[in-house]
């Protein structure tokens, strides 16, 4: 369980389930500065590849068929596709061994 998660000042997370979720795991909440995205541009840069490349290509009309793209395209994202965090590496085992050197 992470300590903390940085999140923006949408809507989304200004939820009481939300609040309750975080105190009940005792997980801090970090709210960036509004109109500052760059405060937290890894989930900004994650959120624009999902909608573009995910989001943006389907129509998700029914819950089952949302999960399954859904999990695919993640799935792809985790192990396929390369990440500059890890050398243009594709695959979770790259990853892996990076956090261990």
């Amino acid at each position: 369980m992470p300590q903390s998660i940085t999140v923006d000042n949408d809507p989304e997370f200004a939820g009481k389930a939300l609040e309750a979720w975080v105190y009940e795991k005792g997980v801090k909440l970090h709210f960036i500065e509004p109109g500052k995205p760059q405060q937290n541009a890894y989930i900004e840069s994650f959120n624009g590849k999902f909608r573009d490349e995910c989001l943006n290509e389907h129509w998700l009309i029914l819950m089952h068929y949302a999960k399954a793209v859904i999990d695919e395209w993640h799935q792809n994202y985790n192990e396929q596709r390369p990440h500059s965090a890890i050398g243009y590496g594709n695959n979770r085992r790259n990853f892996e061994n990076k956090l261990a050197n």
